[in-house]
């Protein structure tokens, strides 16, 4: 399975942890989110409304989503500048106008949101 735009690569390891047999390749064009992932991090769970988000862990996602996220969204050619606080159906949308028919989610933690895109 790839793993495009993994980020630190939570979701990777959560389904490599789920699926031991299988083969999972993490790829994001940032390297120091690759060598995170590399150590294990997390990725973020977000609603897709501001009002879904105002917890505090939400609060932390935002800021990172800020001052990381955004500005390398829009430094990339598609610019969408998404953010780590996107949200399921705004993900599963871009994930759909890339191509792929089906987008559901298969996995969460109380921080992260684990979806799979099937053509």
């Amino acid at each position: 399975m790839a793993d495009v735009g993994c980020g630190h690569g939570a979701s990777t390891i959560i389904l490599a942890e789920a699926f031991p047999e299988s083969e999972f390749v993490g790829f994001d064009y940032h390297d120091a989110s690759i060598e995170r992932a590399r150590s294990a991090a997390v990725e973020p769970l977000a609603g897709g409304r501001v009002e879904d988000n105002l917890n505090p862990v939400g609060r932390l996602f935002y800021s990172a989503s800020t001052a990381l996220c955004v500005p390398g969204s829009l430094d990339q050619e598609v610019g969408l500048a998404l953010g780590a606080q996107a949200g399921e159906e705004r993900i599963a949308a871009v994930v759909r106008e890339g191509g792929f028919g089906t987008v559901r989610r298969v996995a969460e933690t109380p921080f992260n949101m684990v979806l799979e895109a099937r053509p």
